[in-house]
């Protein structure tokens, strides 16, 4: 008998995808018995860190457009 998800799916449980109420795909997963395992949920979005953006000086901004007025672009 199959612990958990991986070992159902490993002893050749059957995998079937579904939705969740809120939309979501859930993976589970139904062994010989009929019994069902479900997919743990990794998080994939980890909470953002908030960037910290620094204003550029008038000194940088003049070296960058020296910088592409010298460069002739196409």
């Amino acid at each position: 008998m199959a612990k958990n998800f991986y070992d159902c799916a490993k002893s050749g449980g059957k995998i079937v995808n579904k939705r969740n109420k809120e939309g979501k795909a859930v993976k589970t997963c139904y062994d010989k018995e009929g019994n069902s395992y479900i997919k743990p949920n990794k998080n994939k979005n980890k909470k953002k860190k908030n960037k910290r953006f620094v204003k550029a000086s008038q000194n940088s901004i003049n070296k960058l457009a020296e910088h592409f007025n010298n460069n002739n672009l196409r």
